[in-house]
């Protein structure tokens, strides 16, 4: 469902305020970030507030309101950039479809992800362990994770590309 909203001329003053030119023609955003690197913009609507992603925001004070089954995507792959040259609507598939062409779609994996506590030869050892009778709770206080990440490991959740311990 798509909705009208007014977009004032105060609205748009302190967004550009919150904007910064940046390399390759970005206006980057320099306001608040969102955890997941996009930039936030927030406005007062009826005394409530209204929290954007400011790419989307952007798009907004272009041409309006973006329906609700469409995504407002970057051409830059630059998450805080705002330039409006750089956007464009897209379905679910078309994000997804631009973030696979241009491979970001990477996943870290096992002992490369940064928060890992285990490596393969630690996961080999866990198995093999817990085939010689080690319990779960064992093997988490010894290994100093917890019971989810070995239980992970034990049923393939996790570490799928190291075989079960011979038996």
């Amino acid at each position: 469902m798509l909705t009208t909203l007014k977009v004032y001329l105060s609205d748009i003053e302190q967004f550009n305020q919150r904007t910064v030119p940046g390399p390759n023609g970005c206006i980057n955003w320099k306001g608040s970030i969102q955890s997941n690197g996009y930039g936030r913009f927030i406005r007062i609507v009826n005394q409530r507030k209204k929290e954007y992603r400011a790419h989307r925001f952007a798009w907004l004070i272009a041409y309006g309101e973006v329906p609700d089954d469409m995504f407002v995507c970057h051409r830059c792959d630059n998450p805080i950039c705002v330039n409006i040259e750089h956007l464009f609507l897209g379905t679910a598939k078309d994000n997804a479809t631009d973030r696979d062409n241009k491979k970001r779609n990477r996943q870290v994996h096992s002992e490369a992800h940064y928060i890992s506590k285990l490596n393969h030869v630690a996961v080999t050892v866990i198995k093999y362990l817990h085939s010689k009778g080690k319990t779960p709770p064992e093997l988490a206080r010894a290994y100093k994770v917890s019971r989810a990440t070995i239980h992970q490991v034990l049923n393939g959740e996790s570490w799928k590309h190291i075989p079960q311990s011979l038996r």
